[in-house]
């Protein structure tokens, strides 16, 4: 539990210098922690946490889920997720409820001070008629954001989604920059490295999120032009022996330029319906050693 009061400490420290920035710190259930309720509101400081503890609520007989419960549906609106089981997009219509000024009771702490009443928004999003098979969309989400309309409500459950891009970043930066096998001495050195890795992870996470939601899209848009292109797609045909389509060699599209450079890191079409970020950032380190050599050719000069 320390890790998350020591992150949410350190972010409130360096945002005191730039009060015009609101901050909001996303948390999944292991964040629910009623100490980081208490001190993640300071300032410019807000949370959004996804609630695994059904709290008592002061003055009341009922806990916090079964109040949220009760409230009427005040909205709904549709999603495209992707199922983590079929791998399969859906269309998930949601339901949402929400209270305001909520005033938590503390929880007991055993030889400790007990903790004073904090005043929270709940958030109740629910999944309405999900397909046979499939774990509807539950999230219980406490909140120091205003909900006072459903636009703001709206908003604080996108914020919510956004905390998977946050998680796949850090895979990347941890398993694919390997950041954490650093052996650096100096801590500038340490920093900078970081910040370069930290560059490389939001570009591949870029590129991954814009082969999904925006397909057709050139290459242009992503920093690859199509003298790239042709030459990855005959680097795989005379190397690999894959077999590529002449449609798929002159359309230049995003989708069809991250499948080819999967291809480089182990992405097999019948195993998943698009590649994952860990066969992307195999194909794109083959790639770039692959795109230095080409460059480096005209400067080799035989005899």
């Amino acid at each position: 539990s320390g890790r998350w009061m020591e992150g949410i400490e350190r972010v409130q420290q360096y945002f005191k210098n730039f009060p015009e920035t609101t901050v909001i710190n996303i948390c999944d259930r292991e964040g629910d922690i009623y100490e980081l309720l208490a001190m993640a509101n300071k300032g410019n400081s807000h949370y959004i946490v996804r609630s695994c503890n059904n709290r008592k609520v002061k003055d009341k007989d009922e806990k916090l889920w079964e109040q949220v419960k009760k409230e009427p549906v005040r909205g709904s609106y549709t999603i495209d997720i992707n199922d983590r089981k079929t791998l399969q997009k859906r269309v998930a219509t949601i339901a949402v409820k929400w209270l305001e000024n909520i005033i938590l009771s503390p929880p007991y702490r055993k030889n400790k001070k007990r903790p004073e009443p904090i005043t929270v928004n709940m958030v109740y999003v629910e999944e309405i008629n999900a397909p046979d098979g499939v774990e509807p969309i539950n999230w219980k989400l406490v909140t120091s954001l205003e909900v006072d309309s459903i636009e703001k409500v709206l908003m604080v459950v996108t914020y919510y989604t956004y905390r998977w891009r946050i998680e796949t970043f850090h895979y990347i930066l941890k398993q694919g920059c390997k950041v954490e096998q650093l052996q650096l001495e100096q801590e500038h050195n340490l920093k900078n490295a970081i910040s370069l890795y930290s560059t490389i992870a939001c570009k591949l996470l870029t590129i991954m999120y814009l082969s999904r939601e925006k397909p057709l899209a050139n290459i242009n848009s992503i920093g690859f032009n199509s003298k790239q292109y042709s030459l990855l797609c005959n680097y795989l045909e005379r190397n690999y022996h894959f077999k590529i389509n002449q449609q798929t060699k002159e359309n230049y599209t995003i989708e069809n330029f991250i499948k080819i450079v999967s291809m480089l890191g182990g992405y097999q079409k019948h195993n998943k319906p698009y590649p994952g970020i860990k066969v992307l950032w195999r194909g794109m380190k083959e790639l770039t050693t692959i795109l230095n050599c080409i460059a480096l050719l005209p400067e080799i000069r035989c005899g």
